[in-house]
C-alpha cells in the first residue's frame, strides 16, 4: 500500500511538472509570435538599387550579414554614384496594418560597418509631413524609430544623407505593431545570421 501511495504521488508531481513546462513554452512562444515583424508581409521598393543582389526586397528578408563578411543577396544598397547618399524606401501592404515601431539595421556586411544612412524622415501613407525625423548612428546594431501607433497601408523612409561610404543601405528594416523587445527583434532574424547585438 505504501509503495502504491508513493507511485501515485510521483505521478502527480511528474504531471504537474509537465503541465508547468508546457504552459511556460506556450507563454514564451506566444510572446515571440504576438508581435511579428510585419515588414515581411509588405512589398518593398526603393528609388535606387545597386543591383538585383542588392534590391529593396533584400531589406525585408530576415537576413542580416555579420559585419565585414559580405552581404550580396542579403542587404539593400543604393547606387551611390548616382544617388549621392540619398534614397526613398517604401513598404506597402495589401491591407491596413498596425505599426508603432520601425527597426533599422544599417548596412555593415561589406567593406565597412558604417555603410548606413544618417538623416531620415518617416512618412505614413500619403502624408506630406513626416511623422518622425531622426538621425541614425553609424553602427551595425538595431536602431529603433518609434512612431505613433497607426493603421497604415504604406510607410516611407526618406534617407536624406549618409556617412560618406560608397553604397549605403540597410541590412534589414523591420516594422512592429508594438515596440519590440530585443528577443522579438532577434526572433525576426533568420537563425544563425546574427548571433548578438547591443
Amino acid at each position: 500500500m505504501k509503495h502504491k501511495t508513493v507511485s501515485i504521488f510521483s505521478l502527480l508531481v511528474l504531471t504537474f511538472a509537465t503541465l508547468t513546462s508546457l504552459l511556460w513554452i506556450t507563454n514564451v512562444q506566444g510572446a515571440e509570435s504576438s508581435n511579428p515583424n510585419i515588414a515581411r508581409q509588405a512589398t518593398a521598393i526603393a528609388s535606387s538599387e545597386y543591383s538585383r543582389d542588392f534590391s529593396a526586397s533584400r531589406a525585408i528578408d530576415g537576413q542580416i550579414a555579420q559585419p565585414n563578411t559580405g552581404d550580396a543577396g542579403m542587404a539593400w544598397a543604393i547606387n551611390g554614384a548616382k544617388s549621392k547618399g540619398k534614397a526613398v524606401f517604401t513598404l506597402t501592404w495589401d491591407k491596413p496594418v498596425e505599426a508603432s515601431e520601425i527597426v533599422y539595421f544599417g548596412r555593415c556586411g561589406a567593406a565597412y560597418i558604417d555603410e548606413g544612412f544618417k538623416d531620415v524622415e518617416v512618412y505614413l501613407d500619403d502624408s506630406k509631413a513626416p511623422v518622425l525625423k531622426a538621425q541614425l548612428k553609424p553602427i551595425p546594431d538595431p536602431q529603433r524609430l518609434d512612431i505613433p501607433k497607426t493603421s497604415v497601408t504604406s510607410i516611407t523612409l526618406k534617407f536624406l544623407s549618409d556617412y560618406g561610404r560608397p553604397n549605403s543601405g540597410a541590412e534589414e528594416i523591420m516594422v512592429f505593431a508594438e515596440p519590440a523587445t530585443d528577443a522579438q527583434i532577434k526572433e525576426a532574424i533568420v537563425p544563425g545570421m546574427l548571433d548578438e547585438f547591443v
